[in-house]
């Protein structure tokens, strides 16, 4: 499972464990143990985590659940805790006091051409909504006012236009990437310098490999592992000039860097793009 980065910089651990995972707030300079969030409610088979705080005084949390039912769910902090932890620079309180947020659950529409999506309250209905269009949900990442996650058992990204309360998909089953997706991730402060690729781990294949997508839909292959097992852990270094992921089965960790010596995010890379299939 994937987990996400919080924006004051802890990391959100997701417990893939049936209907019993649950979700924890973790620090990475070990200023103190690991602490169970509200975020999980009674269980999930949890997977990844994003957030969308262009507004300061409105973050939202977005949660994905690996089933075949699982919902996708927003987390909304109460007016009164988000101002507490932005006047005082303390977050201990955001995601671990009861009864101090709302739970939405998202709801695609296809009834019409411009497809639409809600947030609703019945969690019934959100996973309804899951189990027919988006099961088994993986990775997910926010940007831009955007909402990215995929379906790996239906090979798909879908995009939840967060303003205009809109969607469009795409199969991710094109060219080399013939496997399941698996996590996704923009990289962290590439935004400055309009990096604007998503990257994709891959699962489900005989060479899984490191895949990413331009915003224009254009596809292109980074990497190809051939060690058995889906990659996952996909980070980059802070100065993004590494990037690292992990080969599950083979339980083998990459460090990748480029020969020039430039950052990910840098010069045009010498990169393979996909054939559309």
């Amino acid at each position: 499972c994937g987990g996400g980065r919080t924006y004051w910089n802890t990391w959100i651990s997701c417990e893939e464990n049936g209907s019993k995972g649950q979700i924890y707030e973790t620090y990475p300079d070990g200023s103190r143990k690991a602490r169970q969030t509200i975020l999980g409610t009674s269980g999930g088979n949890f997977e990844s985590m994003a957030y969308d705080n262009q507004n300061r005084l409105k973050p939202t949390f977005y949660i994905t659940n690996d089933n075949s039912s699982g919902e996708l769910r927003r987390y909304t902090p109460f007016p009164d805790i988000v101002k507490d932890a932005e006047a005082s620079g303390d977050y201990s309180h955001m995601l671990h006091t009861r009864d101090s947020g709302t739970f939405h659950y998202l709801e695609l529409d296809y009834s019409n051409n411009k497809k639409t999506f809600v947030w609703t309250t019945s969690k019934t209905l959100g996973r309804a909504s899951a189990k027919l269009h988006f099961p088994n949900s993986e990775g997910i990442d926010v940007r831009d006012g955007k909402l990215y996650f995929v379906s790996k058992i239906k090979k798909r990204l879908i995009i939840l236009n967060l303003s205009q309360m809109t969607f469009v998909q795409e199969s991710t089953n094109t060219g080399s990437f013939v496997g399941q997706p698996d996590q996704v991730k923009f990289m962290v402060g590439s935004e400055n310098n309009n990096h604007r690729v998503l990257y994709f781990t891959e699962e489900g294949s005989g060479h899984n490999g490191i895949h990413g997508r331009y915003p224009n839909g254009r596809k292109l292959q980074i990497l190809e592992a051939h060690h058995g097992g889906e990659t996952t852990g996909l980070a980059f270094s802070p100065n993004k000039k590494h990037m690292y992921f992990a080969v599950q089965t083979s339980g083998i960790l990459f460090d990748i860097w480029r020969e020039d010596g430039l950052p990910f995010d840098g010069a045009t890379l010498d990169i393979k793009y996909h054939s559309v299939h």
